[in-house]
Protein backbone atom coordinates (compact mmCIF):
# COMPACT_ATOMS: atom_id res chain seq x y z
CA UNK A 1 0.00 0.00 0.00
CA UNK A 2 1.10 3.79 -0.85
CA UNK A 3 -0.46 6.51 1.11
CA UNK A 4 -1.09 9.97 -1.15
CA UNK A 5 1.19 12.58 -0.01
CA UNK A 6 0.75 16.64 -0.52
CA UNK A 7 4.07 18.44 -1.71
CA UNK A 8 4.74 21.42 0.06
CA UNK A 9 5.20 24.30 -2.74
CA UNK A 10 4.13 28.03 -3.54
CA UNK A 11 1.65 26.49 -5.89
CA UNK A 12 0.13 24.35 -3.31
CA UNK A 13 0.03 26.90 -1.08
CA UNK A 14 -1.53 29.50 -3.57
CA UNK A 15 -4.31 26.91 -4.58
CA UNK A 16 -5.40 26.34 -0.70
CA UNK A 17 -5.23 30.06 0.09
CA UNK A 18 -6.47 31.52 -3.29
CA UNK A 19 -8.01 29.32 -6.00
CA UNK A 20 -10.69 27.55 -3.83
CA UNK A 21 -12.31 31.38 -3.59
CA UNK A 22 -14.03 32.56 -6.29
CA UNK A 23 -15.47 35.89 -4.14
CA UNK A 24 -12.33 36.82 -2.37
CA UNK A 25 -13.86 40.08 -0.08
CA UNK A 26 -16.41 37.60 -0.07
CA UNK A 27 -14.76 34.84 1.73
CA UNK A 28 -12.19 37.18 3.70
CA UNK A 29 -15.15 38.26 5.60
CA UNK A 30 -16.95 35.33 5.40
CA UNK A 31 -13.97 33.15 6.96
CA UNK A 32 -12.57 35.79 9.26
CA UNK A 33 -15.71 36.88 10.73
CA UNK A 34 -16.48 32.95 11.66
CA UNK A 35 -13.12 32.46 13.22
CA UNK A 36 -14.05 36.20 15.26
CA UNK A 37 -17.19 34.43 16.45
CA UNK A 38 -15.56 31.01 17.05
CA UNK A 39 -13.00 32.72 19.75
CA UNK A 40 -16.00 34.24 21.48
CA UNK A 41 -17.84 31.07 21.52
CA UNK A 42 -14.76 29.65 22.93
CA UNK A 43 -13.69 32.49 25.35
CA UNK A 44 -17.26 32.55 26.72
CA UNK A 45 -18.38 35.77 25.36
CA UNK A 46 -20.63 34.95 22.54
CA UNK A 47 -22.86 38.03 23.52
CA UNK A 48 -20.41 40.48 23.12
CA UNK A 49 -20.04 41.95 19.57
CA UNK A 50 -16.71 41.55 17.51
CA UNK A 51 -15.04 45.16 15.87
CA UNK A 52 -15.20 45.24 11.75
CA UNK A 53 -13.19 48.20 10.20
CA UNK A 54 -14.61 48.70 6.67
CA UNK A 55 -12.05 50.29 4.30
CA UNK A 56 -12.63 54.33 3.44
CA UNK A 57 -11.04 57.01 1.53
CA UNK A 58 -9.31 58.06 4.71
CA UNK A 59 -8.72 54.76 6.54
CA UNK A 60 -8.39 52.54 3.17
CA UNK A 61 -7.62 49.48 5.57
CA UNK A 62 -9.55 46.29 6.50
CA UNK A 63 -9.82 44.99 9.79
CA UNK A 64 -11.18 42.41 12.28
CA UNK A 65 -11.25 42.61 15.98
CA UNK A 66 -11.81 40.04 18.28
CA UNK A 67 -12.38 39.63 22.02
CA UNK A 68 -11.39 36.23 22.22
CA UNK A 69 -8.94 34.31 24.39
CA UNK A 70 -6.32 35.34 21.44
CA UNK A 71 -3.41 33.05 20.96
CA UNK A 72 0.21 32.82 22.18
CA UNK A 73 3.18 33.02 20.55
CA UNK A 74 3.77 29.47 20.36
CA UNK A 75 0.29 29.38 18.70
CA UNK A 76 0.75 31.64 15.89
CA UNK A 77 3.59 30.15 15.22
CA UNK A 78 2.79 26.74 15.17
CA UNK A 79 -0.99 26.42 14.29
CA UNK A 80 -1.74 29.76 12.45
CA UNK A 81 0.91 29.20 10.12
CA UNK A 82 0.11 25.72 9.74
CA UNK A 83 -2.20 24.62 6.75
CA UNK A 84 -5.16 22.31 7.82
CA UNK A 85 -4.11 22.73 11.53
CA UNK A 86 -6.92 23.39 13.95
CA UNK A 87 -7.43 23.04 17.50
CA UNK A 88 -11.64 23.19 16.64
CA UNK A 89 -12.36 19.52 15.86
CA UNK A 90 -13.45 18.32 19.15
CA UNK A 91 -16.16 20.77 19.33
CA UNK A 92 -19.50 20.98 17.44
CA UNK A 93 -19.62 24.81 19.08
CA UNK A 94 -16.98 25.99 16.14
CA UNK A 95 -17.86 26.97 12.64
CA UNK A 96 -14.14 26.56 11.59
CA UNK A 97 -11.99 23.22 11.37
CA UNK A 98 -10.19 23.01 8.08
CA UNK A 99 -7.29 25.50 9.18
CA UNK A 100 -7.64 27.56 6.10
CA UNK A 101 -10.02 30.09 6.77
CA UNK A 102 -7.20 32.14 9.14
CA UNK A 103 -5.33 32.53 5.71
CA UNK A 104 -7.71 33.60 3.95
CA UNK A 105 -6.42 37.23 3.44
CA UNK A 106 -3.73 35.74 0.96
CA UNK A 107 -6.48 35.30 -1.45
CA UNK A 108 -6.82 38.82 -1.68
CA UNK A 109 -3.62 40.49 -1.09
CA UNK A 110 -0.04 39.35 -0.49
CA UNK A 111 0.71 40.61 3.18
CA UNK A 112 -1.44 41.23 6.43
CA UNK A 113 -0.86 41.80 9.92
CA UNK A 114 -1.76 39.89 12.80
CA UNK A 115 -1.94 41.20 16.43
CA UNK A 116 -2.61 38.96 19.14
CA UNK A 117 -3.54 40.05 22.57
CA UNK A 118 -2.88 37.40 24.79
CA UNK A 119 -2.63 37.42 28.72
CA UNK A 120 -1.07 40.53 28.99
CA UNK A 121 1.27 40.78 26.19
CA UNK A 122 0.71 42.28 22.71
CA UNK A 123 2.40 40.44 19.80
CA UNK A 124 2.11 41.97 16.19
CA UNK A 125 3.29 39.96 13.23
CA UNK A 126 3.34 40.33 9.56
CA UNK A 127 2.25 37.45 7.17
CA UNK A 128 3.32 38.02 3.82
CA UNK A 129 4.22 35.76 0.74
CA UNK A 130 8.28 35.50 0.13
CA UNK A 131 9.89 35.69 -2.70
CA UNK A 132 9.97 32.26 -3.42
CA UNK A 133 5.81 32.11 -3.43
CA UNK A 134 6.14 30.89 -0.06
CA UNK A 135 3.60 32.13 2.89
CA UNK A 136 5.70 33.54 5.69
CA UNK A 137 5.20 35.06 9.23
CA UNK A 138 7.77 37.72 10.97
CA UNK A 139 7.11 38.74 14.73
CA UNK A 140 7.56 42.37 14.47
CA UNK A 141 7.07 43.44 18.03
CA UNK A 142 5.93 41.85 21.10
CA UNK A 143 5.08 44.41 24.66
CA UNK A 144 3.35 44.27 27.82
CA UNK A 145 -0.08 45.41 27.29
CA UNK A 146 -3.60 46.53 29.57
CA UNK A 147 -5.65 45.67 26.41
CA UNK A 148 -8.53 42.82 26.82
CA UNK A 149 -7.79 38.79 25.23
CA UNK A 150 -8.40 38.73 21.42
CA UNK A 151 -6.77 38.45 18.40
CA UNK A 152 -6.86 41.40 15.26
CA UNK A 153 -6.59 41.24 11.30
CA UNK A 154 -6.01 44.17 8.98
CA UNK A 155 -4.97 44.85 5.80
CA UNK A 156 -4.98 47.34 3.31
CA UNK A 157 -7.46 47.58 0.58
CA UNK A 158 -7.44 48.72 -3.33
CA UNK A 159 -9.66 52.04 -3.56
CA UNK A 160 -11.76 50.11 -6.34
CA UNK A 161 -12.60 47.46 -3.67
CA UNK A 162 -13.90 49.87 -0.88
CA UNK A 163 -17.76 48.94 -2.43
CA UNK A 164 -17.09 45.93 -2.25
CA UNK A 165 -15.91 45.17 0.89
CA UNK A 166 -19.39 47.37 2.34
CA UNK A 167 -21.36 45.22 0.17
CA UNK A 168 -20.16 41.58 1.33
CA UNK A 169 -20.23 43.03 4.95
CA UNK A 170 -23.53 43.68 4.40
CA UNK A 171 -24.68 40.23 3.09
CA UNK A 172 -22.25 38.51 4.95
CA UNK A 173 -22.91 39.35 8.95
CA UNK A 174 -26.31 40.40 8.97
CA UNK A 175 -27.18 36.55 9.65
CA UNK A 176 -24.84 36.31 12.73
CA UNK A 177 -25.85 35.41 15.95
CA UNK A 178 -24.67 39.06 17.30
CA UNK A 179 -24.12 41.70 15.56
CA UNK A 180 -20.72 43.04 14.74
CA UNK A 181 -19.82 46.90 15.62
CA UNK A 182 -19.32 47.99 12.11
CA UNK A 183 -16.68 51.14 11.47
CA UNK A 184 -15.45 53.36 8.66
CA UNK A 185 -18.46 52.60 6.39
CA UNK A 186 -21.75 54.05 7.00
CA UNK A 187 -23.38 52.57 4.16
CA UNK A 188 -22.89 49.30 5.81
CA UNK A 189 -25.58 49.40 8.07
CA UNK A 190 -26.84 45.83 9.40
CA UNK A 191 -30.21 44.89 10.32
CA UNK A 192 -31.09 41.33 11.51
CA UNK A 193 -32.42 38.70 9.28
CA UNK A 194 -36.19 38.38 10.64
CA UNK A 195 -37.73 34.96 10.63
CA UNK A 196 -41.30 33.91 10.06
CA UNK A 197 -40.63 30.53 11.78
CA UNK A 198 -37.94 28.51 13.28
CA UNK A 199 -37.74 25.09 14.81
CA UNK A 200 -34.90 22.72 15.40
CA UNK A 201 -32.36 22.80 12.77
CA UNK A 202 -34.23 25.15 10.68
CA UNK A 203 -35.49 28.83 10.03
CA UNK A 204 -37.87 29.95 7.23
CA UNK A 205 -37.98 33.42 5.81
Amino acid sequence: EIEFRMESNAFSFRVMSDSIYSDKPMAVLRELGCNALDAHVAAGTDDKPFDVHLPNSFEPFFSIRDYGTGMSDADIKGIYTTYFGSTKRDTNKAIGMLGLGSKSPFAYTDQFNVTSYHEGTRSLYVLYINPKGMPALKTVTSEPTDEPNGLEVDFAVSPDDFDVFADRARKIFHRFPVLPNLKGNRDADLTHVKYTMAGPGYKVR
